[in-house]
């Protein structure tokens, strides 16, 4: 099972939809918190990543990480 993102299209596609935001406010103007915990597929089972997809995903929490304060 790969979790929530089927893909790593859909990991690359949120990332990017999400980073653009950004892009509106100055470096440090927002503040992140990225939270795992309780991440549940649709059936009510934990959320497992493929490591393809967790990497993609650390990757995107790096950037975002970068605009924030």
């Amino acid at each position: 099972m790969k979790g929530l993102f089927s893909d790593q299209r859909d990991v690359d596609y949120l990332s990017s939809v999400i980073i653009g935001v950004c892009t509106a406010f100055e470096t440090e103007e927002l503040n992140f918190l990225v939270d795992h915990r309780d991440m549940k597929t649709p059936d009510g089972e934990i959320a497992v990543y493929s490591p393809e997809i967790a990497e993609r995903a650390v990757v995107f929490q790096q950037e975002l990480l970068k605009n924030s304060k």
